[in-house]
């Protein structure tokens, strides 16, 4: 997790600590709001910075679950990408 938030801080630059980061990504959640639709029910301005620098949708609206892991897979593939 260390070696994670590591990256996260390198990517942003640097800008935030790794305390700060993981304080952030700890505090980002979503809530079941009903059928296969869920909501997020965080942002600030670190969750911000890794949208515009990794290209990864973290506002707060609501998502399917589908929506959900094709936003894991899409992350995923920006750290390992295939041929690495």
């Amino acid at each position: 997790a260390l070696y994670i938030a590591r990256l996260l801080a390198k990517q942003l630059d640097n800008k935030y600590s790794v305390a700060r980061i993981a304080s952030s990504l700890n505090a980002m959640s979503v809530s079941f709001v009903g059928e296969n639709l869920y909501v997020g029910d965080y942002a600030d301005e670190v969750t911000a910075d890794l949208k515009e620098k990794l290209k990864i949708d973290l506002d707060c609206k609501f998502l399917t679950l589908g929506e959900i892991r094709k936003i894991i897979g899409a992350t995923k593939q920006s750290f390992y990408p295939r041929g690495s």
